[in-house]
């Protein structure tokens, strides 16, 4: 029922997170995966500065905004699970309409972290 599952998701090994619930990972598997490699590129490029970064960072490095917002949830999660960055605490971020939110900071995965 898996493998049935993972292809009717189109969850490959290029896509797969493991340990992620299904939704993150059906949604990483089907956005554009120029979009999506560009994100993870860009994040291992900031982690292995050794700064911390947050995803305001990837915009202003380059990365657009997804056609579909619930990409930059699942683009986290491939960051994370793929072990490029780990979080390492929160900020707040206000947008361009002057909300206020809090967003994930990111550090370069180091062994032994979740």
């Amino acid at each position: 029922m898996t493998d049935q599952l993972d292809r009717l998701l189109r969850i490959d090994e290029r896509s797969h997170l493991p340990g992620a619930p299904r939704g993150i990972q059906a949604a990483f598997a089907n956005m554009p995966e120029t979009w999506r490699d560009h994100g993870l590129r860009l994040a291992r490029e900031l982690a292995d500065t050794g700064r911390a970064f947050t995803v305001e960072d990837l915009k202003r490095q380059g990365l657009p905004e997804p056609e579909h917002p619930n990409y930059w949830g699942s683009l986290v999660a491939g960051i994370q699970r793929r072990k490029i960055a780990a979080c390492a605490g929160w900020t707040s971020h206000h947008d361009r309409e002057g909300t206020e939110r809090p967003i994930r900071i990111w550090q370069q995965h180091q062994e032994g972290t979740p």
